[in-house]
């Protein structure tokens, strides 16, 4: 890896992290430290390619899957009512072919306020668990959504995917920066 890859993604993530702070902060975005607390910070050496020097960079990273967490919960919340129903949750991951008595499991983990319902925010936080424990469900899920038959990444069905949950996904990450 070079420095000039790394200071591009660095720079990425920063206009990311730039344009949600412009953002006015809003009551149905988690706090900055949770909003942080999705992503990984990792250092990585890298060759300079103008001086041959080696480089340390600081680059930070949060799943796919978590980054757009919101957008796979739109596609889930069929009722509109900004919460999944079990019933919801497990329709939603039927698509991928988790079980019945694993779907009741998940989604027990993801109700953390213990009401039969899962928010937002708590499906966030229980997608990041999940990837971190090492689970694969919600990238294959996520890959249910912009991904052909053949595994390819489809544009158009990504793009759809991705504009059916942009308004909600602008309200969740606001705070982040």
């Amino acid at each position: 890896m070079s420095i000039s890859s790394v200071t591009g993604s660095t720079a990425a993530y920063d206009a990311y992290f730039n344009f949600a702070q412009k953002q006015s902060a809003s009551s149905d975005s988690p706090d900055r430290d949770t909003l942080n607390s999705f992503s990984t910070q990792k250092t990585v050496t890298a060759i300079n390619t103008s001086t041959g020097a080696a480089e340390t960079q600081t680059l930070r990273a949060t799943p796919l899957a978590v980054a757009w967490a919101p957008q796979m919960f739109v596609q889930g919340d069929t009722n509109n009512d900004d919460s999944l129903s079990l019933d919801e949750f497990q329709a939603q991951l039927s698509r991928i072919g988790v079980g019945a008595d694993d779907v009741k499991q998940l989604f027990s983990s993801f109700d953390t306020s213990d009401d039969g319902q899962v928010s937002l925010t708590e499906f966030v936080k229980g997608v990041n668990k999940s990837i971190a424990s090492g689970s694969q469900v919600f990238n294959n899920l996520l890959d249910s959504y912009t991904r052909d038959a053949d595994g390819n990444l489809d544009q158009t069905k990504t793009d759809n995917f991705l504009s059916a949950g942009l308004s909600l996904a602008e309200t969740f990450w606001k705070n982040l920066g």
